[in-house]
């Protein structure tokens, strides 16, 4: 493996686990381990029927849960995930697997099982990738990554049936580990920061930004940019119509710093409390509770903290959560939202293979499921109705 992806690999890790915030007990959560299947899939026309599971009771607080599918995509770091509105399923592409190597597939899911989607063509494996859903043109922008030789700057659209390059006359540079998010307030993209290497010279951390219009890329100047960083996370609030960014890596360090995007400057946020400074974490906006949820991280000095916080607009809040943590604390989360089961899902999971301090360090891709269950019903239908593909 090339050098500078191994240590990508280990600093900006794509998770393997998923969380999925919903409701509902231990017992009922069972039931939708079991429930959960696709009842067909047709290649020929690109169809999938999915079936769900019974309603789900209320929690009396909020813990942590784990779930199994019958179907899960091998384990994978910084693989590449985001959600599809129209087709109602997650995309996610790409990654590392340590006995396969880097990866190219694209898997789908609706929350209640996982496929494999086929597609006459394909990006190059790679890991580290930015893919956001773009609903002005309904479809999955990806760019960027790297692989064990090549770091990439090329940008690919998934239309629902097949990836189709793009060839925009200006494109930001290669990199792997940007930020970026899809702004549905002004229908762009918003790519920002990100790591430039090539071999025998320095590491470079970005702070340039970019927007993608749906064919082309449009470097940004704005009075003020947030300090340059890469393994950080960006999401769209909703609620309060900007982009949120927050921490990464950066040449000094790890940052802890929040800032919201408004469609025309950056305005740096000093909330009252805060995550400490971390990369590789996961977050994603909760529509159904109009809020910013952010899962895990690396920190400095290990342990990686397997934290829960909240972004209401104004302040970071830490969830108490006493119980039902995942056993080994991971770092490197990815999460999206399925609406349609009010559900923040992650994929990845990358942590430690040994609790020894002492012992010789070791990491690790897994594959698994987690929900963190909220205080109220959540009602799912009795059947979804076939996913048709464009």
């Amino acid at each position: 493996m090339f050098i500078k992806i191994e240590r990508f690999l280990i600093h900006f890790s794509i998770p393997i686990a998923i969380i999925i915030l919903l409701a509902g007990p231990a017992s009922d959560l069972d039931s939708f381990r079991h429930a959960a299947a696709f009842a067909s899939y047709r290649p020929d026309r690109h169809t999938a029927s999915f079936f769900a599971a019974p309603p789900l009771s209320p929690s009396p607080q909020p813990v942590w849960q784990r779930l199994n599918y019958p179907n899960l995509p091998s384990g994978r770091l910084n693989a590449s995930l985001t959600y599809n509105p129209v087709n109602q399923n997650a995309l996610l592409f790409g990654g590392f697997n340590s006995t396969s190597g880097l990866l190219n597939e694209l898997w789908l899911t609706n929350g209640r099982d996982w496929m494999q989607f086929y597609t006459p063509h394909s990006p190059p494996e790679r890991s580290g990738a930015n893919l956001v859903y773009d609903e002005a043109h309904q479809g999955a922008v990806l760019f960027g990554g790297a692989n064990d030789s090549t770091l990439f700057g090329d940008t690919w659209f998934f239309n629902g049936i097949d990836w189709i390059q793009k060839n925009p006359p200006i494109s930001p540079s290669p990199r792997v580990g940007a930020s970026m998010a899809y702004d549905a307030e002004r229908k762009i993209s918003v790519l920002f920061g990100g790591l430039f290497y090539t071999t025998g010279t320095n590491d470079v951390t970005l702070g340039d930004m970019w927007v993608w219009d749906g064919e082309n890329w449009q470097q940004q100047f704005p009075a003020v940019l947030p300090p340059a960083r890469w393994g950080a996370s960006m999401v769209y609030d909703a609620a309060h119509l900007n982009i949120l960014l927050f921490g990464g890596a950066a040449d000094g360090g790890l940052r802890d710093d929040t800032w919201i995007w408004d469609g025309s400057s950056w305005i740096e946020q000093h909330p009252m409390h805060h995550p400490a400074g971390r990369a590789d974490y996961g977050m994603a906006y909760d529509e159904s509770r109009q809020q910013v949820i952010l899962f895990g991280g690396q920190t400095s000095p290990a342990p990686n903290p397997a934290e829960t916080w909240v972004w209401d607009g104004e302040d970071w809040i830490q969830l108490q959560l006493h119980n039902g943590l995942p056993e080994d604390l991971v770092f490197g989360a990815q999460l999206v939202y399925l609406p349609e089961l009010q559900t923040v899902m992650l994929f990845g999971d990358y942590r430690w293979k040994t609790d020894d301090p002492e012992a010789e360090v070791h990491f690790g891709e897994y594959t698994e499921v987690w929900a963190l269950n909220y205080q109220y019903f959540i009602y799912l239908p009795t059947t979804y109705h076939p996913v048709d593909f464009p």
